[in-house]
């Protein structure tokens, strides 16, 4: 069985898409000695039994619109030419938006949420696709994955699809890099004090950023932490939430990273006092794994996939009532059992998740998927 696995998320400035992306192909590449990856990044790619197609680097997400449009339309055009070609059995699309339409071969799709449907507002482009084109890409995919129940549930709930049809496969952690004796990343990032605490993700409304900020106002000459946000200062949010740590008398207080390479993150994680994520909603959630697995307990959203994902390793508050998220970060800050235990339980939840294990998992999708195109 060829698998062909299309990796035209995956550029320098990858996101978590990307990184998904990347170590999957590195695992299944452990596993099966033939896969062909299709991509503009091929530098990222250089396992024994890959065989490395190049891409144009125009279907790179880091050129905005007009790459993710590139990347769309060779999807559908070029790709299935050299699927052929190629001799692939069987194509993994990693993410719904380098699905395939019309697959000249059975095609397993990942679906890590689906945030354009239920928040359309804030995605004004991707919205007509996940509301025409995913449809029908979950119609003609011959196995969906869904990486977490979560997701599996708001697919079915949204969408008429077979339940038999889909699988729910975990993401997995990079345990050689995010660990507890890594010295991977060297000094902490310009600006970043400590103690400090740590928000990683992007700036999108649905992280829930500004009740972040008021929350931390309102504790913040109670403690002596800084609060670091790493993220893409995107400018349709990142000038907002500046202009609101300013008026909330805390811009000495907030440090605003930029896109942050994730060979960077081990060190902020291992240095942070608490990772914090308020997301309305995730679909999984990579930075309380990361952050687990470097020693660093969490505070979170209480939502259907991070209680999913974190279980009772994580110190839970409500993410639409600013007093009970700053409540819980001022005693997370304050009780120093509290942290050790969570610190303990984390460690522990972190393990459970492996990059191997989520690769062993697909592979075996895969593998039905390939001998159901047989039948």
């Amino acid at each position: 069985m060829k698998i062909g696995i299309n990796a035209t998320i995956v550029d320098p400035l990858s996101s978590g898409l990307g990184i998904y992306t990347i170590n999957i192909v590195r695992e299944l590449a452990r596993l099966h000695l033939d896969i062909a990856v299709y991509t503009s990044a091929s530098d990222f790619f250089k396992e024994d039994g890959v065989e490395v197609h190049e891409v144009t680097g125009a279907v790179r997400a880091s050129r905005g619109f007009r790459g993710h449009l590139t990347r769309l339309l060779w999807s559908q055009t070029d790709l299935p030419r050299q699927l052929r070609n190629a001799n692939v059995s069987v194509l993994l699309s990693p993410t719904p938006l380098e699905g395939v339409l019309r697959s000249p071969v059975p095609q397993v799709l990942v679906v890590h949420d689906i945030l354009p449907i239920r928040f359309p507002g804030r995605y004004p482009r991707q919205r007509h696709y996940f509301r025409y084109v995913f449809p029908r890409l979950l119609r003609n995919a011959v196995r969906v994955v869904a990486v977490s129940k979560t997701t599996r549930e708001e697919i079915l709930n949204t969408f008429r699809v077979d339940p038999e049809k889909i699988a729910v496969i975990y993401n997995g952690c990079d345990h050689e890099r995010f660990n507890l004796n890594s010295q991977q990343g060297g000094s902490l990032s310009k600006g970043v004090k400590e103690p400090f605490f740590l928000y990683v993700g992007n700036l999108f409304p649905h992280k829930n950023i500004q009740r972040l900020l008021t929350a931390f106002a309102s504790i913040s000459k109670r403690i002596k932490h800084q609060l670091v946000v790493v993220g893409s200062k995107d400018p349709r949010y990142y000038p907002t939430l500046r202009q609101m740590a300013i008026s909330l008398g805390i811009k000495d207080r907030v440090c605003f990273l930029d896109y942050v390479q994730s060979a960077q993150l081990p060190n902020l994680y291992r240095h942070a006092h608490w990772l914090i994520l308020p997301s309305l909603f995730e679909g999984f959630g990579m930075p309380p794994i990361e952050a687990m697995a470097c020693g660093t307990p969490v505070i979170l959203s209480r939502t259907p996939a991070l209680e999913e994902t974190v279980g009772d390793a994580g110190v839970y508050f409500d993410p639409t009532d600013c007093s009970d998220m700053s409540e819980k970060i001022l005693n997370a800050c304050l009780n120093e059992n509290q942290r050790h235990e969570a610190r303990r339980k984390g460690l522990e939840r972190a393990a459970q998740y492996s990059w191997e294990r989520t690769a062993r998992q697909l592979l075996q999708v895969l593998n039905q998927a390939n001998e159901m195109s047989r039948e």
